[in-house]
């Protein structure tokens, strides 16, 4: 039992790190590129009577960046997400984009106007909640011509055991130098009456751009690539019954020295030694996994302490790496472990800071995570 008066969970609380506040990265397994087609190298011209333009978009390239984007990063787009353009970088609970490009009204084989596109795309789960949101800022810089005369319209969609809760976006005017802001929200399909897991969900948002006197649309999609999921009570009862997250965005407990000492010097000297969990390097990603079979974390305690003096010193528990929560466990793993006699504070303190990052990254079993001991 962890004593509730413990004053280094309190201290702990100051240090904890919410998943949002982790970098996102690319996920090599998934798809890289954000969907951003050419459609002015297909366009052919064409005109019919009344409506004599055409429309189309041209993607700026990576090498173009600095020379095309003139609007300001959207404060709610997390600053990691301006290094990269036309990719989807994740964390555990934000997802997001950056696409340029240009948006060209053509008579004939003549350019008549054309706005420069700043798009930005956020989407964003909830880790307590059925929720997922999908957010775009979309701007216009450089208006020229009849690209003045240019809406659009955002349309939501959904691909996997998912629900669209928004209607489409209604036609709107662009405004130079200005974002207009669109909102959509999704929710996993999940009937709360059981244990449930939707995992396989891919939220998109088509752009669609229109001009009253052109003959064609051009849509812009924003699709992610990497599948989110939603659960009802896979993540343990002490945990919000409902939640979403990107389950292949492993996350990073981080234990601080400062506060433990003890428990934290051990965790590191076991990583030392070659035992999983620590963050990865080149040619090193061995990642922790949770359990949560009562009996089998219990069993993987008992082996991991088995050859610690009993009864234990007065002051002191075991403490046991890895973790007796997951897979790589003393029992469940069969592999190597390691064990320390510790201050009791310090693995109270240390084993409610863990169910903590379990709660907070919504951690269901056999989810992957690291460990790693900070100053």
């Amino acid at each position: 039992m962890t004593d509730p008066g413990n004053p280094l969970i309190a201290k702990l609380e100051k240090h904890r790190q919410g998943p949002s506040e982790e970098p996102g990265r690319v996920n090599p397994n998934a798809k890289r590129k954000a969907v951003v087609q050419d459609t002015c190298q297909s366009t052919q011209p064409s005109q019919t009577e009344g409506k004599p333009y055409t429309i189309c978009f041209e993607p700026a390239e990576p090498a173009a960046r600095n020379a095309i984007q003139a609007l300001a990063r959207p404060a709610e787009v997390p600053e990691w997400c301006a290094d990269f353009l036309n990719e989807w970088p994740t964390n555990r609970v934000q997802g997001c984009s950056h696409q340029l490009g240009t948006i060209i009204v053509r008579q004939g084989v003549k350019q008549v106007g054309k706005f420069e596109l700043d798009l930005w795309s956020l989407i964003t789960a909830n880790p307590a909640k059925n929720e997922i949101t999908f957010d775009q800022w979309v701007g216009a810089e450089d208006l020229d011509g009849q690209g003045y005369a240019i809406m659009f319209t955002a349309i939501p969609g959904c691909s996997g055991p998912c629900n669209v809760m928004t209607n489409p976006y209604p036609p709107t005017e662009l405004v130079e130098g200005e974002y207009k802001r669109v909102h959509h929200e999704l929710s996993g399909q999940l009937s709360g009456t059981q244990v449930e897991v939707s995992n396989g969900i891919f939220p998109e948002a088509e752009l669609v751009f229109i001009h009253p006197l052109a003959v064609d649309a051009v849509t812009v999609v924003s699709e992610i690539f990497e599948p989110l999921r939603c659960d009802y009570k896979a993540a343990g009862g002490d945990i919000a019954y409902y939640g979403c997250v990107f389950p292949l965005f492993w996350g990073t407990h981080k234990v601080p020295r400062s506060i433990l000492l003890g428990y934290a010097n051990h965790i590191a000297e076991a990583q030392t030694e070659g035992l999983p969990g620590a963050p990865p390097t080149p040619g090193n990603n061995y990642p922790l996994h949770r359990i949560r079979n009562q009996s089998d974390i219990t069993e993987n305690r008992n082996t991991a302490c088995q050859d610690a003096p009993s009864p234990r010193p007065a002051g002191w528990e075991c403490d046991e790496y890895p973790p007796a929560s997951t897979l790589e466990g003393a029992a469940t793993s069969g592999g190597d472990y390691s064990w320390r006699l510790i201050p009791i504070e310090q693995n109270q303190a240390g084993g409610a800071h863990l169910k903590g990052f379990y709660r907070d990254y919504r951690l269901i079993a056999r989810d992957a995570f690291y460990i790693q001991v900070v100053n």
